[in-house]
């Protein structure tokens, strides 16, 4: 379904599949000066939650989706600390994207 969120009741995770267990992300000296740096240009922020960027991108009529950290954490079924949330569109659909985001976001 375009612009809709599926979780799943039971994570299908194929035989011999390493699951990561939960752990606590620890940043390096130079990630937290390069996050230093960038909420001096943009101020800080936190990263959507799944509610969050499902209600970001309700209107948007084009495929996208979860992608990246969060949509593994979904496949295994083992939630992990994340930094942020990453959203896939096709290429085509990039100025749609920026008429639905409008001059809300930075893009």
């Amino acid at each position: 379904m375009q612009g809709s969120v599926s979780v799943m009741s039971e994570p299908i995770v194929p035989s011999g599949a390493a699951v990561a267990s939960p752990e606590v992300v620890i940043w390096t000296p130079a990630e937290i000066a390069e996050t230093e740096y960038w909420a001096q240009l943009y101020g800080r922020w936190d990263p959507m939650d799944l509610a969050g960027v499902a209600a970001f991108m309700d209107g948007f009529e084009h495929p996208w989706w979860v992608v990246g950290g969060w949509a593994i954490d979904a496949f295994t079924g083992q939630p992990r600390e994340h930094d942020d949330l990453d959203v896939s569109i096709f290429a085509s659909d990039v100025p749609a994207l920026r008429a639905h985001v409008g001059d809300r976001w930075h893009l």
